[in-house]
């Protein structure tokens, strides 16, 4: 059987982001082709990790089915972006992608020297991909959180139940498994094509 050749072959990713939205839509890059190295802190691992439902009778790091279905086809690194030597190994990996992919807030981002103007100086034809929670400027730029957070903030959950009743929300983080990795992997793919 001749091998297939995926849409995003040749495509390379560094992967500089955590929990859903953004390790979701770099998963559906991975499935289509391209290869995508995970970035994840070497002091502080992602928090998913730690998340339920895990692989029976196991233990360890990689053992969280959510963790394990968001990352499924990547490769993996840790790095201490917090040293220079953990900051020259990432701005390697920039020079290496194509696309550049964060969820972290632009705080972090800032600290660790991946905004878009030290990236293209690295790799002047990088496409970065910068998803932070509530948007990369702004009073609440720098606010964590989850599609449950989204949801109130922006009106969503208003839009549930019954008008006689009070919102009743939709019960998961919906923003974050497909609202946000979806319009961001869209934007991925336009930019690509241009």
């Amino acid at each position: 059987m001749a091998d297939v050749k995926m849409a995003l072959d040749g495509v390379k990713v560094a992967d500089f982001s955590w929990f859903g939205a953004g390790p979701i839509c770099g998963e559906h890059l991975a499935t289509y082709g391209a290869t995508v190295v995970r970035v994840e802190s070497e002091t502080r691992i992602d928090g998913l990790r730690m998340v339920m439902p895990f692989a029976k009778d196991k233990t360890g790091y990689n053992v969280s089915g959510y963790f394990n279905n968001y990352n499924a086809g990547k490769l993996d690194i840790t790095l201490n972006l917090n040293t220079e030597e953990g900051k020259k190994l990432a701005h390697r990996l920039v020079a290496w992608a194509d696309v550049f992919l964060t969820n972290f807030t632009p705080r972090v981002v800032e600290r660790w020297g991946l905004t878009y103007d030290k990236l293209s100086e690295i790799n002047p034809q990088i496409i970065a991909a910068y998803v932070p929670m509530q948007g990369y400027d702004g009073p609440h730029r720098d606010f964590l959180g989850f599609g449950a957070i989204l949801t109130p903030i922006t009106g969503y959950n208003h839009l549930s139940g019954f008008p006689q009743r009070p919102p009743i929300g939709l019960g998961t983080n919906y923003p974050d498994y497909v609202i946000n990795p979806g319009h961001t992997l869209v934007a991925i793919l336009a930019a690509l094509r241009y």
